[in-house]
């Protein structure tokens, strides 16, 4: 494979493009680039070689296999477009994902126009359960108040845009029991919740991870997903069964 610098030699990259069994280009981007890594090519045999991670986007053919020709190439190659704005917005043809004040998320479905707001609120409750029951003492209160304290953009290209939203809540750090009751205490803590948002380039739907630093103890915190559908009834998942009530 021929290499090219980017920019100015600080790295050698290789050049080469990938297609499909139709003959169709693929855009793909490089994750990672393992230089002089020791591979396996038959038996015991080994060689030296740079090992590349990349991620691209395909239609994989059902039943079956689907093949992919990767080419060697001349002359340098790039794909310039983003999927992450600079204000954190990631857009592609069919969706767009903006993050609110708040650190909660506003998708909108460019296909049929309907907008979703507050997409992963923060509630968090008293508990005094076990681990099988769920039981919310009747001295509570609910905190649904929580403030955005980062968003930065951890990958951004024509294939897959991805940004990492911290958002704290503030939550009682204990539950008190005393002769007088149970009620939660006084004192709190930050809690902090790391959101990592992906979106490809032509997906329909958004990728998240969330990860949770829980400091506190005797509580329920939950993700609040609005549908902004009117219903006389919905299924609830128990233990075995989705309930319709």
């Amino acid at each position: 494979y021929s290499k090219w610098q980017e920019p100015f030699g600080y790295q050698e990259v290789c050049a080469f493009r990938i297609y499909d069994s139709s003959g169709n280009e693929i855009k793909y981007i490089i994750d990672n680039i393992e230089t002089d890594s020791t591979i396996r090519t038959a038996g015991e045999q080994t060689v030296r070689a740079d090992i590349y991670r990349i991620r691209f986007s395909a239609v994989l053919g059902p039943f079956g296999t689907t093949s992919f020709r990767i080419e060697p190439q001349n002359s340098p190659v790039r794909y310039f477009n983003k999927i992450v704005d600079c204000d954190g917005t990631l857009s592609n043809n069919k969706i767009s994902v903006r993050v609110d004040h708040d650190g909660s998320l506003t998708i909108t479905n460019k296909i049929t126009g309907k907008v979703y707001t507050g997409i992963f609120g923060l509630s968090d409750e008293g508990e005094i359960g076990d681990g099988w029951n769920s039981v919310r003492p009747a001295d509570d209160f609910e905190i649904t108040h929580s403030r955005l304290s980062d968003i930065r953009i951890s990958v951004n290209n024509s294939i897959y845009g991805e940004i990492i939203v911290e958002r704290v809540i503030s939550v009682p750090e204990s539950m008190i029991y005393s002769k007088k009751g149970i009620h939660r205490s006084t004192v709190k803590n930050d809690i902090v919740c790391c959101f990592k948002i992906g979106l490809a380039v032509d997906s329909d739907k958004i990728d998240v991870r969330l990860t949770v630093k829980n400091v506190c103890r005797d509580h329920r915190l939950r993700l609040v997903i609005p549908t902004t559908i009117n219903s006389d009834t919905y299924s609830a998942n128990q233990a075995f069964a989705f309930n319709r009530r």
